[in-house]
């Protein structure tokens, strides 16, 4: 991923929009963002996080308005990126906004195809956030470990102790799930077996009893059981038939009885029926005065209505003349046409009078930017003043210099003086070291007995005293190496002076000619000025005269528009209000005519009801309403009469026609009979259930018992699984004890980076160090035959190129696992305890790293980093109640 620009506004310290175009800052490779501290040069960096995530770390609990600055309602972040996808590369723009009343978020995501925008996603914060994430290919844990690096963290790292590296390493690569997530999981997995195995082992002292010759002998007793229930049947079905024949019989006795009784009380209701079946002749006539009667209380409802609106519509008619005569007398009063007239003759003044107000802005700009003018060349003045003061002091030093040197002598002078001296010294001690190897040769090669050789001995030593007598006398001359090195000394130190008095008078011609040209600039400013304020004076004294007074003619000329448009509004509700009361007066008309039109039309429908009324009333044979009322009260249901007097017509047929069917050959059986036959039958019922019983309960027995058996092998099947499992997970548990794996996947990663990261070693030593792990970091020097040596030994800018390494190879294979390539990352305050050498040593390591797929970023507020940076953005602290603010050099 690749930055292009960034905009946000309402973020922490900045209430005000600040803009940052990537494309530009990243064209050097290297850039930086400068500030003090609590400036917001973070701010830069949480902005692209928010942006992409929704989220950002320092704000207490998560994203809320906490991170709004006080002088704002809402804050908003627009992100542009490009990312490396299979079908090429892409640029999206993200677009999100926070909102201080309740925190709720709205974000947008769009890709950029040339001239064409490309909505994606459905704005649902939750599914663009996904979406974001998917195209990014990081989560936000893994882009705050690879884009922004923990620099200072790392410098600790390469040092500290074997447990807090493999914590730091479990952290950056989520290896817990090899330490005490993956112990608590064989945990769990210990329990879990261990308690299926208990269960089972539980389990199978139920079945202690269940064996296979238990469930063979209750087979047995079942089939012999099974074996006896046909003769038992035959005797069943005889006695059976025999007591329902006697049964049938004494039935259809009963029934005969039960019949007679039956019909002799429906005889009993015969004049109550008679009585119903006149009232349901009846019953149509009653019905319909009922319904006409109902129809005629509606209307003389609807009657009574229409009188009452009839007084209402008179009253509000009455009002609403008396309203329209006011509105008539005070629209002759304000008269809106003449205020419209005039404020239009105001606002033509004033508009032609516009170019002249443009002119006057015009010329006050000008006079503006001639201040901002004056400053810049006054300024130039007084720097190029002070340029030539220094500028001749350094002279002045040179030349002091200069004169101290000539007096010394000329460069030639110390060869004249020293040359014989340096090179009888340089001969001397030829001549001492030759006559000392031959004294020692003298020695190792001859006896020491012999005259000659205490001759030979004797000449030498003289040689040697000799050489060394003349040594000590020559040793306050030069010799010929330090003659040589002043010489070289004096011709540099004369060559340095020259340069400095050479570079100090081009530095005074330069000087002296930008103080001229200032000075001129001066000179001009100052007349353009004063005809630039003489012009702005005349074309304010008439503008004054035009705008009545007002300075500012926006402001005129948008009071006289309000005012016109204020009329116009006026005068058009006067017009709609007119034509309201004369619209409501006709409709006031209409409805009276309506309602009296209707009032004629139900008084003669209510007389054509009543003499209906009349009618059904005579057919009915009732007297009054009165008589109706009663009569439809006393029957609510007729349906429900009709529907009783049909039941009993029906069931006086049925009982006549039953007893005619059952008199004929009918037997009375006595009760006792019945009995008797019934008690032999329940008998031989009772015997054969109670051999039924035994035979579904003994095959019950013989079957559970079976399934007993069954669950009992396959409970022991269960138990020789779960406790081989249990076997396994206990030697797991032995071997993973404590962190063993965790620590022992760590190293494996640590390994891996460390091959990884000392390519860039590599390349930032010029193939001088790499990496290997040995259960902590060791650097392997080549110029001393790869020999390992510890991490301590190195001096501080070695530890930073070292730290810097495997921040960047850690880095890498965070960002691997999302299948992108890194083409861009922050190091943010990772410098500030570094020496001028170290910040070299950083500089030229970061140059070797940058190429134009590969970008960096320095968080920092080190004075000295910002002056070797050229493309930079430098934030400026914000000052009480105001925002802070980004400058830019691209």
């Amino acid at each position: 991923m690749k930055p292009k620009y960034l905009e946000f506004c309402g973020i922490n310290s900045f209430s005000e929009a600040a803009k940052i175009d990537f494309e530009k800052l990243l064209r050097g490779g290297i850039f930086g963002i400068f500030g003090d501290t609590g400036s917001g040069k973070t701010t830069v960096l949480d902005c692209i996080v928010f942006a992409l995530y929704g989220r950002m770390e320092r704000a207490r609990s998560g994203v809320n308005a906490e991170i709004i600055n006080y002088n704002c309602d809402k804050a908003y972040v627009i992100f542009e990126f490009e990312t490396r996808e299979d079908d090429g590369r892409k640029i999206y723009r993200v677009k999100r906004e926070i909102r201080r009343k309740n925190s709720a978020q709205k974000v947008e995501l769009i890709l950029l195809n040339g001239d064409r925008q490309i909505s994606l996603g459905d704005g649902k914060v939750s599914s663009v956030n996904a979406q974001i994430q998917k195209i990014v290919g990081l989560t936000f844990d893994d882009f705050k470990k690879c884009i922004a690096l923990p620099q200072g963290e790392f410098a600790q790292f390469v040092k500290a102790e074997k447990s807090e590296r493999l914590k730091l390493i479990a952290r950056l690569f989520d290896l817990e799930d090899y330490g005490d997530q993956l112990n608590a999981r064989l945990r769990e997995k210990y329990l879990y077996f261990s308690d299926r195995v208990l269960k089972r082992q539980g389990r199978l002292e139920e079945f202690t009893n269940y064996s296979n010759d238990f469930v063979v002998e209750l087979k047995r007793k079942w089939e012999d059981q099974v074996g006896q229930i046909d003769s038992v049947n035959s005797a069943y079905a005889l006695e059976r038939e025999c007591f329902e024949n006697l049964k049938s019989t004494f039935e259809k006795g009963l029934q005969v009885k039960q019949i007679n009784q039956k019909l002799t009380e429906l005889l009993a209701r015969e004049s109550e029926i008679t009585v119903k079946r006149a009232a349901v002749a009846r019953y149509s006539a009653a019905r319909e005065a009922g319904k006409i009667n109902s129809e005629r209380e509606k209307l003389r409802i609807k009657a009574r209505k229409i009188r009452e609106e009839l007084e209402a519509l008179n009253l509000k008619k009455d009002r609403i003349e008396t309203a329209l005569s006011a509105f008539r007398r005070n629209a002759e009063i304000q008269n809106w046409e003449n205020v419209i007239l005039t404020l239009h003759n105001q606002l033509a003044r004033a508009e032609s009078a516009e170019s002249d107000y443009k002119l006057l802005q015009n010329k006050l700009q000008e006079k503006n930017n001639l201040k901002a003018d004056y400053k810049k060349y006054n300024e130039q003045l007084q720097s190029a003043e002070n340029n030539l003061l220094n500028t001749a002091n350094r002279k002045a030093e040179a030349k002091a210099r200069q004169s101290a040197l000539q007096e010394a002598g000329e460069p030639e002078y110390i060869l004249r003086e020293n040359l014989d001296g340096a090179l009888l010294r340089e001969e001397y001690n030829l001549s001492l070291v030759y006559f000392r190897e031959k004294y020692d040769c003298l020695r190792e090669r001859f006896e020491n007995d012999s005259d000659l050789y205490r001759e030979v001995e004797k000449e030498i030593s003289e040689r040697v005293v000799h050489y060394e007598n003349l040594l000590q006398k020559a040793e306050g001359e030069m010799g010929v190496d330090a003659m040589i090195a002043a010489f070289k000394l004096r011709r540099e130190q004369q060559n340095e002076i020259l340069q400095i008095l050479h570079n100090t008078e081009l530095k005074e011609r330069e000087e002296a000619q930008s103080k001229k040209e200032a000075q001129e600039k001066l000179d001009y400013l100052i007349q353009q000025g004063k005809k630039l304020a003489a012009e702005a004076d005349d074309l304010q004294k008439k503008l004054s005269v035009v705008l009545c007074g007002e300075s500012d003619y926006d402001v005129f000329v948008g009071d006289l528009r309000r005012r016109l448009r204020q009329a116009e509004t006026e005068r058009k509700n006067q017009s709609e209000l007119l034509e309201k009361y004369r619209n409501d007066l006709a409709g006031y008309d209409a409805q009276l005519q309506g309602n009296q039109a209707t009032l004629q039309v139900l008084e003669e429908s209510e007389r054509e009801l009543r003499e209906k009324f009349d009618a059904a009333l005579q057919d009915g044979g009732f007297d009054g309403w009165e008589q109706v009322k009663h009569f439809l009260e006393k029957y609510p249901d007729i349906q429900k009469t009709e529907t009783e007097i049909k039941r009993f017509d029906e069931e006086k047929l049925s009982l006549q026609a039953g007893k005619s069917a059952l008199s004929e050959g009918v037997v009375f059986i006595s009760e006792e009979e019945l009995k008797t036959a019934s008690e032999q039958y329940e008998a031989i019922v009772a015997r054969r259930e109670k051999l039924l019983t035994d035979i579904r309960l003994c095959e019950k027995e013989y079957s559970e018992a079976l399934d007993k058996l069954n669950d009992k092998k396959i409970i022991e099947k269960e138990l020789h699984f779960y406790q081989s499992k249990l076997d396994i997970v206990e030697k797991l548990r032995e071997l993973l004890k404590g962190n063993k794996f965790m620590e022992f996947v760590a190293s494996e990663y640590l390994s891996e980076i460390s091959i990884a990261a000392s390519e860039t070693l590599l390349k930032l030593t010029n193939g001088r160090y790499f990496i290997r792990y040995r259960q902590g970091f060791y650097v392997g020097d080549n110029f001393n035959g790869g020999e390992l040596r510890a991490v301590f030994t190195l001096s501080g800018g070695e530890t930073f190129l070292l730290s810097l390494s495997l921040a960047l190879a850690l880095s890498a294979a965070i960002y691997a696992k999302s299948l992108r390539p890194i083409e861009f990352f922050f190091l943010d305050e990772g410098f500030g305890t570094l020496d001028e050498k170290l910040i070299d040593t950083v500089m030229d390591s970061l140059e070797k790293l940058k190429n134009t797929h590969f970008s960096i970023g320095l968080i920092s507020h080190v004075e000295e980093l910002k002056h070797r940076i050229d493309h930079k953005i430098t934030v400026l602290g914000a000052a009480e109640g105001a925002s802070s603010k980004i400058q830019i050099n691209y």
